[in-house]
């Protein structure tokens, strides 16, 4: 735990149990681990409702946890399933469940029992998909995942052990656990990669995992480097950056620069595909480029600085502020702590703000025009109420039980390939 940076004056963490030797394990460990370090542990449980007999393994968890005096919480996942894609589904609504109850309960970081079977599985899809570094170096020990309800930690401390570890844990301290038996289901392809049983061939590809992973901190270091030497990002939501030491940059370092930039300014799930990326190389290099659009960015080209910007879009509806986190236009994170109904948070757009500057309720801005049409402004019902990075505010309680924070350090910290995990 100390090894994935866990702060100090840390006080609960969550912990992701199926019921499956891995987690069971996970659960026997954390167990001993937080009573040496006084910290309280929540579990929470994911009830998919795919097949007869979930509803018996998390009541086995529940049991178990009960008798261990810790707090339990089954997940549901209500609704009409789909057809096709099931487990990418299974798995964002598990996220979705997952995040909603860690937020209400306190805490930001949650354990899994992914372990080196995992990584070793997830290398041979990705191979199959013929991923980029990003994908094969697989899963992170420490990761930020973007949710609907902002981001969470991850934290993953089996990655170096295989299944059969942790199912020798289990016996050693008289721990059941159960069998899922979709995990032997060959319909699915990572249950038939889990049927490769040859050692000496799982060595060989967690070897290779490990080289990748090398390989990958050590770009991400030239690439932080760059971002903290020749870029500024303002909590506008903006970008602005070098053009002359982009263009001496190596070309990887050029693209991953650009994938964090269409994360963090244009909100995307994914960077847009690698010819695209290049041709934006391309333009950024050529002398005479003009200004351009590309994937939800604004690219603003002068001599020595670019000026990135979120691209406007008229299709992007308020989001009402049901909850205390909120994740909006994938940039920024909404933390709503007043007792109002009818909150939302939208682009505040240009006709309003003109509207605002001429009834004299905000002063004139030299913020971009596309930097003012896309700030987060927050209205009840129809009426804006408060603007944060404009210092605009109705009333002083806005200003008090609403904070909205850009999310750019955590892009930073992302996964190229933080999606596919």
């Amino acid at each position: 735990m100390k090894k994935n940076f866990i702060p100090s004056g840390f006080k609960k963490i969550a912990l992701a149990v199926s019921g499956g030797s891995d987690s069971m394990a996970l659960t026997i460990l954390t167990k001993r681990w937080a009573k040496k370090n006084n910290i309280d542990i929540i579990a929470f449980t994911i009830d998919h409702k795919l097949r007869t007999g979930s509803a018996m393994e998390a009541k086995f968890v529940e049991n178990y946890m009960n008798k261990n005096n810790i707090f339990h919480k089954t997940l549901i996942w209500e609704g009409k399933k789909p057809k096709t894609g099931i487990q990418q589904k299974a798995r964002t609504e598990r996220y979705k469940l997952l995040v909603d109850a860690i937020n209400k309960h306190g805490t930001n970081y949650v354990l899994l029992g992914h372990h080196k079977d995992d990584e070793i599985e997830t290398f041979i899809m990705r191979l199959e998909k013929k991923s980029g570094l990003g994908g094969l170096s697989c899963m992170a020990p420490k990761n930020i995942l973007l949710t609907d309800s902002g981001p969470i930690n991850i934290l993953r401390p089996f990655l170096e052990y295989d299944k059969n570890h942790l199912i020798h844990l289990c016996n050693e301290y008289k721990t059941q656990w159960v069998e899922d038996p979709s995990n032997k289901n060959t319909i699915f392809k990572r249950a038939k990669i889990r049927s490769l049983d040859n050692n000496f061939i799982k060595n060989d590809f967690y070897k290779t995992i490990l080289v990748y992973k090398k390989l990958k901190n050590s770009i991400n270091i030239l690439l932080i480097n760059f971002i903290s030497e020749y870029t500024d990002f303002s909590d506008l939501g903006v970008c602005r950056f070098s053009r002359n030491q982009f263009i001496k940059s190596p070309i990887f370092i050029q693209e991953l620069f650009l994938k964090k930039i269409f994360f963090s300014i244009g909100g995307r799930i994914y960077p847009p595909k690698s010819r695209v990326i290049r041709r934006i190389i391309k333009n950024i290099s050529c002398e005479n480029c003009k200004n351009f659009n590309a994937g939800k960015v604004f690219f603003d080209i002068k001599k020595k600085i670019i000026t990135v910007l979120r691209q406007p879009e008229s299709n992007l509806n308020r989001i009402t502020l049901s909850k205390e986190n909120t994740l909006w236009d994938r940039r920024f994170l909404v933390i709503n702590k007043s007792n109002k109904s009818s909150i939302s948070v939208g682009y505040l757009g240009y006709k309003d703000y003109l509207n605002l500057v001429k009834l004299k309720k905000i002063v004139k801005s030299d913020i971009h025009c596309y930097a003012v049409n896309t700030l987060p402004t927050i209205r009840s019902l129809d009426e804006i109420v408060y603007i944060p990075h404009l210092n605009y505010s109705e009333d002083k309680y806005w200003e008090k039980k609403i904070k909205v924070k850009y999310l750019y350090d955590e892009y930073l910290n992302l996964k190229d390939n933080f999606n596919q995990e």
